[in-house]
């Protein structure tokens, strides 16, 4: 359909580009005699969340793990820097606990989506043991802390496609609809009560479309609020949750308007049936 290759061509183009990229790591090096850095990895971190770094120096020459304050009196920097912006983000000395070096960086400084690089360089103070290590590694910063598949964005765009292009069929097949035509068709068919009810309250709610449609809508707002969680920002994402509580709540008074609808659709069905204008004796 032209209506849903649109809107496939329109969210591919949106969301497409909140995908992150794993791009080559710096080039490293080292020298015969150096200190080996050791900390643990991480893939992908949560958008504006704090993070801890923990470095590990060693001595190569023997493999012996280096104290704080101990030999050679180590002291390390570190430097984290965003390659898509092209700037240092933050920049500092790592300070030193009882047995390794430590960093608590701030979320602030990962309010952007995308590819971060951080580096951390080591170096003895003492110049009998003249002695350094870096180690440098990339990671990616996502609003869900996951990585964004493409295989899942592209799930959710057809899932999407989905809800639009049955709520547009529906709305297309109905809106030229003849109501008391199907009426008539109901009544003409009818063999129990409880079938002609049924028929007759599913034929009431078609012809009310406004119900279904904002069943369904809700349903893509929810459908969009995941998508914009794993491929969007932590910004957009607040002030769609924002948007979406106050669509679920107009979604309470919907339900409280159905139950309404619903009740003085059946009494009235009842009252049709009773006077036999349904093809129902008294």
């Amino acid at each position: 359909m032209r209506f849903e290759s649109r809107y496939l061509f329109i969210f591919i183009l949106l969301f497409m580009s909140c995908l992150v990229y794993a791009q080559p790591p710096f080039q490293t090096g080292v020298g015969e005699d150096f200190l080996i850095l050791e900390t643990p990895i991480i893939e992908y971190h949560p958008q504006s969340s704090d993070w801890e770094f923990h470095i590990h120096v060693y001595n190569s020459s023997n493999l012996l793990k280096i104290l704080p304050d101990g030999y050679g009196n180590v002291v390390c920097d570190y430097d984290l820097y965003n390659p898509q912006l092209g700037e240092h983000i933050i920049v500092g000395e790592i300070p030193s606990e009882d047995d390794e070096w430590a960093i608590n960086i701030f979320g602030s400084n990962f309010s952007t989506n995308g590819q971060y690089s951080i580096i951390f360089d080591c170096k003895t103070t003492n110049l009998t043991i003249d002695k350094g290590g870096f180690f440098q590694y990339d990671f990616s910063v996502t609003q869900s802390g996951e990585s964004p598949g493409v295989v899942r964005l592209l799930a959710y765009i057809v899932l999407l496609l989905s809800v639009i292009g049955i709520m547009s069929f529906f709305k297309s097949t109905h809106s030229r609809t003849d109501f008391k035509e199907s009426k008539k068709k109901i009544v003409n068919s009818h063999k129990n009560m409880g079938e002609t009810m049924v028929k007759g309250i599913l034929t009431g709610l078609f012809q009310n479309s406004f119900i279904w449609l904002y069943f369904s809508g809700w349903l893509l707002v929810l459908i969009l609020r995941q998508i914009i969680y794993e491929f969007g920002n932590v910004v957009v994402y607040e002030y769609f949750v924002l948007i979406a509580n106050i669509y679920s709540l107009g979604l309470i008074l919907v339900t409280v308007y159905m139950i309404g609808f619903l009740i003085t659709y059946m009494r009235n069905m009842i009252g049709i049936l009773t006077d036999n204008l349904w093809g129902v004796g008294e």
